[in-house]
């Protein structure tokens, strides 16, 4: 195993989400593939932990997820 120093730690998803969610008015929302369920699952548990309510629809590109409230 490689010791590899000087690697800066990634910001958690979690928190990229969060930010995402706080950032958004109502009627914006994001467009995230469809293959990427981990994504769009935490969109929705974050938001519910924050006490913001989203809505989910599948397009031709992905998965859109509006902010409602």
């Amino acid at each position: 195993m490689k010791i590899e120093k000087g690697i800066p730690i990634q910001g958690f998803k979690r928190s990229l989400v969060s930010n995402t969610l706080k950032e958004m008015e109502v009627g914006d929302s994001v467009l995230i593939p469809k293959e990427d369920t981990v994504t769009r699952q935490r969109f929705h548990q974050v938001a519910a932990r924050i006490n913001i309510k989203v809505s989910t629809r599948t397009v031709k590109e992905g998965v859109r997820i509006w902010r409602i409230k």
